[in-house]
């Protein structure tokens, strides 16, 4: 732990190790100095869950040591270890969780502990500026970043005002995941490279873009009735404000 400005912060290590992000950013390094929560943030929090606000973006960027570090870069695995930094720091490693038991479909309320939730290995290969190779089944080599989780929020929501076809929606977000189709960086051939390829194909690509990003393992073992079973956590804005 370091201090600033008589504000202790702790450095949180981040599941992509930093390779997703450009070779000259503060997060290249892999770790990111966060602000310990405080009473006052505590209140924020509560008042935020008590008007149903969603506005945890500005909190967690308020909780970033670097002010040179915007949020909207961070991608979401990394924001979700941040997340869980944040809840394990203010409240404890307990995490209250209603669970539901698949075979007699009875809930339950169990204790999960945030210390078993680790950052999942992050072994892609990347070319030291965080960009990603993919090969299409044709050989074109596609070069593509992990966008940052606020950003893709942001796409989502536009795309959406456009249209409600998974294709044309396949299409917008490759387009911007996309830095370059066999060398080339030129947005308007990547666009309709894109467009071109089969639906198959960019279903494949879409898939492979989000298994291998970088994330935490919030698949967890807890115990119901005497029987370890699976649960997976989310971990959204409720997750840091209830």
């Amino acid at each position: 732990m370091s201090n600033s400005a008589n504000k202790p912060y702790e450095f949180v290590e981040l599941p992509s190790k930093g390779l997703c992000y450009h070779e000259n950013s503060p997060l290249r390094v892999g770790h990111i100095a966060m602000y310990y929560l405080t009473a006052k943030d505590e209140n924020f929090l509560l008042n935020l869950a008590l008007n149903k606000s969603n506005d945890v973006r500005s909190f967690i960027q308020s909780k970033i040591v670097d002010t040179k570090i915007s949020v909207d870069d961070i991608c979401r695995g990394d924001l979700d270890a941040i997340f869980i930094w944040l809840r394990k720091t203010g409240y404890g490693d307990d995490f209250i969780i209603d669970v539901t038991d698949v075979n007699s479909e009875k809930s339950f309320t169990t204790a999960i502990n945030l210390s078993d939730v680790k950052n999942n290995d992050f072994d892609v290969c990347e070319d030291g500026d965080g960009n990603f190779m993919y090969f299409m089944k044709n050989g074109d080599i596609l070069s593509y970043r992990i966008i940052g989780y606020y950003k893709l929020e942001s796409l989502y929501e536009e795309i959406s005002e456009k249209t409600d076809k998974q294709e044309e929606t396949l299409d917008f977000l490759l387009g911007n995941y996309t830095v370059s189709v066999n060398g080339s960086k030129d947005t308007d051939f990547i666009k309709n490279y894109i467009k071109q390829i089969d639906m198959e194909e960019k279903v494949l690509y879409w898939l492979y873009i989000n298994d291998s990003s970088p994330s935490v393992n919030n698949v967890l073992a807890v115990n119901i009735q005497g029987k370890d079973t699976d649960i997976l956590l989310k971990i959204n804005s409720d997750f840091l404000i209830m």
